[in-house]
């Protein structure tokens, strides 16, 4: 099998400088235009990094190597087929890349799976070599698996490669798309932060495409234990173990027709141990792996069969979501007329008072908002008998700190009209809105508007008559209450350039 060196966004750069254009045949950039990109490392939105590390890369590629560009998640929020060839594989790209990339909307899903196929037959992957760099900050959400894409993209392309870009991914993550370039013939590496991604700009130019094998060293060792090894689908069992903990090690479940795929699940030891393991919704024998990441790449020292069986209850969710979020539900239960799926503090056995709730005969899956404060919650299916409410069956779910972001100009000049774009939770009843510096009510703003009634999440403010220093809110309308998700200073000035934005 060929190799094929990976690498964070600068594995494309390797590729550039390192191997002839003949022997690297034709690269396709596949770049994540999904909201996440709004994340912020130390400060500065993990899309401007990515803007600036691509800037700061091509024009170090040979003149005589063809290059394209596809991105995902960059027109629709939630549409899984928001996929587009921005610039075609070909000679003297760079410059329409570079534009195409700082001309990108962050805001949808990330069908990565689908776009690096779509990369891979813009290239004629099956007639003659191709390369397709993936750049991603976060996991498959559109209901495909990368390891077997991988798989089926080694198979028939002619000297096909994947390379595959975490940015900002832990260790975990990273695993769960890392079997793409892996079963390529590539290789994963991460890139944490913009330090990160220009460290590893300046490792890669000049390495080789064959990249030597790892010196041999001794594993260390591990045990899991669980308190059942025979469960129902989408329940929690309590898994806990004796191992190295090292930084970013964690456990994972694979099925056990498939031991070597990325893990369908997984926890980091250094949340605690003992710790609450969500199983699979597919019945069928699984195996635990504690992973080691003391070296670069995850090494499996320890593993442990578990049985999944079916269930008169199921609550299929993710286990963790962002603050006020609106999340899918499929659930199964005996669907009574007030049945109701719930969420409430971890550990709360009472059958009222809930944090937030959606009723079972609005729909399967039902769509149930997060809780508005972070922290460890319970996923509960709650039955409405005769003889009052029990609770059927309850998943742990963990609520995240946001991801929100507000764009905006930093400066207006008094009455003028400016565009503000959001990336947030963007439920019924949340609003964007101008008050003074530190006001803490919910009323009484000097202007809003609903998000909602946004187009393609931006809206329209108009700028305060007077001159003087403002403040932009994301207010999030929760079950259990209001937040401000966001703040953001906005100065009024007779001065203000309306063309100066910030990220």
């Amino acid at each position: 099998m060929k190799k094929l060196a990976m690498i964070t966004i600068a594995s494309l750069a390797m590729g550039a400088t390192a191997v002839s254009a003949q022997e690297a045949g034709r690269t396709i950039i596949v770049m994540d235009g999904s909201g996440s990109m709004w994340g912020q490392i130390e400060g500065v939105p993990k899309l401007q990094i990515a803007r600036e590390a691509v800037a700061d890369l091509l024009p170090q590629l040979e003149a005589d190597r063809a290059l394209g560009l596809v991105a995902y998640g960059h027109r629709r929020r939630g549409d899984c087929s928001d996929i587009e060839v921005l610039v075609q594989p070909a000679l003297g790209q760079s410059e329409a890349i570079i534009d195409a990339v700082n001309e990108m909307r962050f805001q949808g899903k990330t069908p990565l799976s689908a776009a690096v196929r779509q990369a891979a037959e813009a290239l004629r992957f099956s007639e003659e070599p191709a390369t397709v760099v993936l750049v991603t900050d976060g996991l498959e959400t559109c209901a495909a698996d990368p390891c077997a894409l991988g798989i089926e993209l080694e198979e028939a392309g002619i000297d096909f490669t994947a390379h595959v870009i975490g940015f900002g991914l832990s260790q975990a993550e990273g695993a769960q798309v890392a079997c793409l370039a892996q079963n390529t013939g590539g290789q994963y590496v991460s890139a944490k932060d913009a330090d990160g991604l220009t460290t590893a700009l300046n490792q890669t130019v000049g390495q080789t495409a064959e990249l030597a094998e790892p010196e041999p060293i001794d594993l260390p060792t591990a045990k899991l234990t669980v308190d059942k090894q025979s469960t129902p689908i989408t329940t929690a069992i309590e898994v806990s173990w004796d191992g190295p903990n090292a930084e970013d090690d964690f456990i994972d479940i694979v099925s056990a027709k498939t031991p070597e795929q990325a893990g369908l699940d997984f926890i980091y030891t250094a949340n605690g141990n003992p710790q609450l393991f969500k199983m699979p919704a597919t019945p069928g024998d699984y195996i635990l792996r504690y992973r080691w990441t003391g070296r670069a790449g995850w090494d499996t020292i320890a593993t442990l069969a578990i049985t999944v069986t079916e269930a008169e209850f199921v609550l299929d969710a993710p286990q963790s979501a962002e603050q006020g979020e609106m999340v899918d539900v499929t659930w199964k239960g005996p669907n009574n007329a007030d049945d109701y799926i719930d969420t409430i503090e971890r550990g709360a056995t009472r059958t009222d008072g809930e944090v937030t709730y959606a009723w079972a005969r609005d729909g399967n899956p039902a769509q149930l908002q997060m809780p508005i404060t972070p922290g460890e919650y319970d996923l509960r299916y709650v039955v409405q008998g005769e003889q009052g409410r029990s609770v059927g069956l309850v998943v742990p779910l963990t609520v995240l700190p946001t991801t929100a972001n507000l764009v905006a100009p930093e400066q207006v000049r008094p009455g003028d009209e400016f565009e503000v774009q959001f990336n947030a939770p963007n439920t019924s009843g949340d609003w964007v809105d101008i008050v003074t510096p530190g006001y803490e009510e919910f009323s009484g703003e000097i202007t809003y508007f609903y998000t909602e009634h946004a187009q393609n999440g931006v809206g329209r403010l108009t700028a305060p008559t007077e001159e003087g220093t403002f403040e932009l809110r994301y207010v999030l309308e929760g079950r259990d209450g209001r937040i401000v998700l966001v703040r953001k200073p906005l100065i009024v000035t007779a001065s203000a350039d309306d063309t100066t934005f910030s990220e």
